[in-house]
């Protein structure tokens, strides 16, 4: 991945730009791995690619916003930016794309994906190729209509990376229902 960052730096007189570029990077090798590992031994076995690259704006266009601070592309060009693939122990891959105003991330497991995602976003909404940014073969239909393959949108890093967390423990959230239910059974007892 950082290969890919070494690469491809950005070429912009704005460090705006360039400070939440390095940002994007840091979250996604760290901060996201993180919320998908149970452990060092984990965290080191996910497997993080840049495997595409696509353009946004054309200069003078709005592309994002930091805060209250518009991000324009500035008159050097378009900014490239990165596709990363993630890589998980049981086989899920993990496709996404950051384009300074979303996530839109591609989810391909082995098994249905059942879990309380928490309204971080629409299981019905469809993503389509215009906002996905990243390769066709990645871009699924919603979740709500196939829980194995599906693509969803994510508003900023918060969401990403408590969608991320979710889908990392969602196998213990079956069990601490079962223990509420049989909580509920003995003192009804």
């Amino acid at each position: 991945m950082f290969t890919w960052f070494g690469a491809n730096p950005p070429a912009m007189a704005n460090h705006i730009y360039k400070d939440e570029f390095h940002r994007m990077a840091w979250f996604i090798h760290n901060a996201v791995r993180d919320a998908l590992a149970s452990g060092n031994e984990e965290f080191n076995a996910i497997r993080l690619h840049v495997i595409a690259s696509f353009e946004i704006g054309s200069p003078g266009t709005p592309i994002g916003r930091i805060g209250l601070v518009d991000l324009i592309v500035p008159s050097g060009g378009p900014v490239e930016m990165p596709v990363f693939r993630i890589e998980l122990l049981e086989g899920t891959l993990l496709t996404l794309r950051y384009n300074f105003h979303d996530w839109v991330v591609s989810v391909s497991a082995p098994e249905d994906i059942e879990a309380d995602f928490m309204d971080l976003f629409s299981p019905k909404k469809q993503v389509y190729v215009v906002s996905w940014e990243g390769p066709e073969a990645c871009l699924y239909g919603p979740y709500a209509e196939n829980k194995r393959q599906f693509t969803l949108a994510l508003d900023g890093h918060y969401r990403l990376f408590a969608f991320f967390w979710i889908l990392a423990h969602r196998k213990h959230q079956g069990s601490i229902h079962e223990l509420q239910t049989l909580r509920q059974r003995v003192t009804k007892t």
